[in-house]
């Protein structure tokens, strides 16, 4: 008699999702092993079945957040303005998963901060089946051991860090034949085809090629899951599992998304691997939107990646003080920067550096820095609002976390959880990332005419603006809640806008 079981994503309630990033790797690697070991699986990706979301009303523990919300607020410089679900109502998705008549549940919950769907998920489904048997694991769950572990929360077992290894060994016997030489294994996903602006269809494909990550930085979570041992997966097992996906339909292009944090640590294995992609499917276009190592990324690798089919390149930055970066133990070149910014641009490929704004030490100061130094390089500004999760320096006593919504470990959030900036400090460095975006897009001449309108008053004004929708009427308005410091220091930083502006 065949064992069932259905491996579940919670759905995610937030101000945005991103589908084309929904991979569930993670799912997918637990729902493979277990159908290797014999079981009859089920996988259900709820954030995946209403990408659009349904808007819900502002959760009373996103209060904080209001005096910076504008309803109906729209165009280039907006924050968000609508919380939603992304996937179905809890009492649908527990529905759906009883439906497939599973003897166990294994809940995957990849983000700490939808840590409260998850849990609900798992107590919705012993009220509706009592005896049934639901186990936690995954990212966000190996982090809070104490909150899955609780009688209240539904969940009889928790399984934490890598699946290789915590699912193996809960599999039993049977899981000790799987698999025997590898510690991390790959999953592939195969996102919906879609037409491009050439009427030519994408295949989207996400993999992880490596897990653990050898650095110290204190903001990073990678190692409480994966530990800090850097390893990578055999080639051979990554080009199995794209050749057991369906091919292509027609002339349809592949795009592969790599989502390792550390992948220029194996330089010549990760060009092996682009170069065995390359064969596979032709021509492939290449990204890694978590974020590649500049500082493992000169001139000539930006060639060499360029010229594989790599087609944007994404940096991570945190942040170019340097007391911030001793703080929290992180290194940076910013010269290798700029090198590697000016080769990217230099064959016209498009970058995007993410900065880190409220760590712990962070001042206005230290943002306008980081918002002026991506002004002034051929980058767009990507703005990653400080949260942390259990486990990090500094946020490592339970006590700080569990009578707390884990929703405030969400970057949307901008809750202020280091005490080094205010929510509308936050916020107003959200805004004026997107400012510096908008700047860039009038350089290149791609701007709108309604947003080289916004851009004009902007800089007329030397102030923020943007646009909100009410009644059927457009206008274009200051936001609420801005710090007129920050604002201050980075208009007056900047010079004149007319400067960054070719007219």
């Amino acid at each position: 008699m065949s064992r069932r079981a259905c491996v579940a994503v919670p759905p995610i309630e937030d101000f945005y999702f991103t589908p084309h990033r929904f991979s569930a790797l993670g799912a997918r690697i637990v729902a493979g092993m277990l159908q290797r070991a014999g079981w009859e699986v089920s996988l259900l990706l709820f954030p995946g079945l209403q990408r659009a979301g349904r808007e819900l009303p502002l959760p009373s523990w996103l209060q904080h957040l209001k005096p910076s919300l504008l309803p109906g607020e729209q165009g280039p410089l907006a924050y968000f303005s609508r919380y939603r679900r992304f996937g179905p109502d809890i009492g649908r998705c527990a529905e759906m998963v009883l439906s497939t008549s599973p003897d166990v549940v294994f809940i995957s919950l990849f983000a700490y901060a939808y840590a409260d769907s998850a849990l609900s998920l798992a107590q919705e489904l012993k009220r509706l089946r009592p005896g049934i048997r639901i186990v936690a694991g995954g990212a966000g769950a190996s982090v809070a051991p104490w909150r899955f572990g609780e009688p209240a929360s539904g969940v009889d077992e928790l399984l934490r860090g890598e699946a290789e290894v915590s699912l193996r060994e809960w599999i039993g016997g049977v899981g000790r034949t799987i698999e025997p030489e590898v510690e991390a294994a790959v999953a592939v996903q195969s996102a919906a085809r879609h037409a491009s602006r050439a009427r030519r269809a994408t295949l989207q494909l996400t993999t992880m090629l490596t897990r653990g990550c050898p650095k110290r930085c204190s903001f990073c979570a990678n190692h409480l899951c994966h530990g800090r041992s850097f390893r990578r997966i055999p080639a051979e097992r990554v080009i199995a599992a794209f050749e057991n996906l369906p091919a292509p339909i027609g002339d349809a292009r592949v795009a592969v998304n790599f989502e390792d944090d550390n992948i220029l640590f194996a330089r010549t294995y990760f060009f092996d691997m682009l170069n065995r992609l390359r064969r596979l499917y032709g021509n492939p276009r290449f990204t890694a939107e978590n974020g590649l190592d500049y500082e493992r990324l000169d001139a000539a690798t930006v060639q060499h990646l360029v010229e594989l089919g790599f087609e944007q390149f994404n940096l991570s930055l945190a942040t170019v003080d340097p007391q911030l970066l001793e703080h929290n133990h992180r290194q940076a070149r910013p010269g290798q920067l700029k090198e590697a910014l000016r080769a990217i641009d230099s064959f016209g490929k498009p970058a995007v550096t993410y900065f880190i704004c409220g760590l712990p030490g962070d001042r206005r100061e230290s943002v306008v820095e980081n918002l002026l130094f991506m002004a002034a390089m051929p980058t767009r500004s990507g703005i990653s609002l400080f949260y942390p999760v259990p486990g990090l320096p500094g946020f490592d006593d339970p006590d700080l976390f569990r009578h707390v919504p884990a929703g405030l470990c969400a970057g949307s959030s901008a809750h202020p959880w280091s005490g080094s900036l205010t929510t509308a400090q936050m916020v107003t460095a959200f805004r004026l990332s997107r400012l510096v975006n908008l700047i860039h897009e009038a350089k290149k001449g791609t701007l709108a005419a309604d947003g080289r309108e916004l851009l004009e008053e902007v800089r007329r004004r030397r102030e923020l603006l943007t646009v909100q929708k009410s009644g059927g009427t457009t206008r274009t308005i200051r936001p609420p809640e801005i710090d007129g410091e920050m604002e201050r220091l980075f208009f007056e930083a900047l010079g004149s806008i007319n400067k960054c502006v070719d007219k």
